[in-house]
């Protein structure tokens, strides 16, 4: 099952557009553990001083 990251500003009312999504990831072909149990996952997020959202690793 695919795993969604998704950021939003914290406080909407405060910035000047009605959009307060800053960007949505999803990570696809999750597998589970050999035994059943699902997997852990690691995402690294970064958001530079112009609000560009990446996320710049994912992994098991």
């Amino acid at each position: 099952e695919p795993l969604t990251v998704e950021a939003r500003y914290s406080y909407p009312n405060d910035i000047p557009f009605s959009e307060s999504r800053i960007g949505q990831y999803t990570i696809e072909q999750i597998q589970p553990q050999p035994d059943g149990t699902p997997s852990k996952i690691k995402v690294k997020v970064r958001l530079n001083r112009n609000g560009i959202f990446d996320v710049t690793q994912a992994s098991l």
